[in-house]
């Protein structure tokens, strides 16, 4: 995932994740900068599998992009993988999903 985003970007907290808000906010930038929102699997009537490994192969191996409820998953497993971010409800796609984070925990 990291890999995918181009984590660190020059700019943003880099090095390892750390709980803080700025290494959550370049989380953030660096989604939404990275990976595009895409909905070509809905207009063609294929459905969406919002399974982590789905997505994960949709997203991160084929290097498409993703529907907002597929966004909001990956990055969900993003910071549950670094959890050094506590979260419940953030995500990068609007009107979407929502996960909290307590980043300065």
């Amino acid at each position: 995932y990291l890999a995918r985003i181009g984590w660190p970007r020059p700019g943003d907290a880099g090095g390892p994740v750390e709980p803080t808000l700025e290494t959550l906010a370049g989380l953030t930038r660096a989604h939404i900068a990275s990976i595009p929102f895409e909905n070509v699997d809905v207009l063609l009537g294929r459905g969406v599998r919002i399974d982590l490994d789905s997505i994960v192969r949709k997203m991160i191996v084929d290097g498409r992009g993703g529907y907002c409820f597929e966004h909001g998953t990956l990055f969900r497993a993003a910071l549950e993988r670094y959890k050094s971010l506590d979260h419940s409800c953030a995500t990068p796609v609007r009107k979407c999903d929502c996960i909290a984070v307590d980043a300065e925990k």
